[in-house]
Order: C-alpha cells, then structure tokens, then sequence
C-alpha cells in the first residue's frame, strides 16, 4: 500500500506538470495544474497538491520571471508537489508506517 501510494503522488506531480508545461499561458494557472494532479489519482483521499513556476537562463542563472536574460533565452518551469497519506498493509511493531508520503515534478514549459 505504501509503494502504491507513493507512485501514485509521483504519478500525480507529474500529470500536474505536464499540464502546466503546455504553454506559456498555462505555467500561470495553478489551479489546472493542481486540478489535474489531484485528479490523476483518485483513489487517494485527501491527497494535495500545490504548483509554481520559476525561470531561469540558460546558463543556470535563476531570474524572475518578468525579467531577462543578457546572453541567452529564459527558461520557464513549473513545479507541482503532491502530499498523500499512506499506511501499511499489516502492523509490526518494528516497521510501523503510517504517514505522508510526496510527489514532485519540475518540467520545462514548451
């Protein structure tokens, strides 16, 4: 149940990120790319999800996102993370789980 839930936060970041990487204009709507985290696992309750988006050039240089760079065009990513709870299967004393698990996704918008 565990690794279940936690490749479902993965998968879940990712399908959030990917659709904040559409375009220009989507790197802006956080609420579609939350949405479609949140969606892209429904069997997990309570799941969350949050995006954001950076820039930077390509030298590696991180500017703000209205800015520019000097020598080289600006790169946009976005970034969602996802946060689910997990429990295991069976209870043992010893390797007793019960807790948060997360997902994170960065890609480059297109």
């Amino acid at each position: 149940m565990l690794l279940r839930t936690a490749t479902c936060a993965s998968d879940a970041a990712h399908a959030g990120a990917s659709y904040g990487s559409y375009s220009a204009s989507t790197t802006t709507d956080y609420t579609g790319m939350q949405n479609a985290a949140i969606s892209a696992a429904p069997s997990l309750t309570g799941m969350t999800a949050s995006a954001s988006r950076f820039c930077q050039c390509t030298n590696g240089t991180s500017i703000s996102c209205a800015g520019s760079c000097a020598n080289g065009k600006m790169l946009l990513y976005v970034q969602v993370t996802t946060q689910g709870t997990a429990t295991t299967i069976f209870k043992y004393k010893i390797l007793n789980f019960s807790g948060t698990v997360n997902g994170k996704a960065t890609m480059r918008a297109q």
